[in-house]
């Protein structure tokens, strides 16, 4: 409710550097702020040490799975040619365009 009244009360005053604004942005920064982490059964406040902790998380959480992946023995795929794949990557002509075009 309070968090509520605060921004109406912002709306109102607008954005005028005056003490509602910084107070509210310092409420938000000790909210939002991380200032210490649970490691192995034990608090660490280090930024260094909670930051790399946070870190080494975030990349696991966002690190490929790589999965056994199945194999078809006696299954045989197409695949592109030397040629085939050149032609592939190479740029458009702007003869190529037009005709579509």
């Amino acid at each position: 409710m309070l968090i509520q009244k605060s921004r109406i009360t912002w709306a109102k005053e607008g954005d005028c550097n005056s003490k509602l604004l910084h107070s509210t942005i310092n409420l938000r920064r000790r909210k939002n702020g991380l200032n210490d982490i649970k490691m192995n059964e034990e608090w660490v406040q280090e930024p260094c040490r909670v930051k790399a902790e946070v870190k080494k998380y975030f990349e696991g959480c966002f690190q490929e799975q790589i999965y056994g992946r199945p194999k078809l023995n006696g299954v045989e795929f197409l695949s592109f040619s030397n040629e085939d794949n050149a032609m592939l990557i190479q740029d458009f002509e702007v003869e190529e365009i037009k005709k579509v075009i």
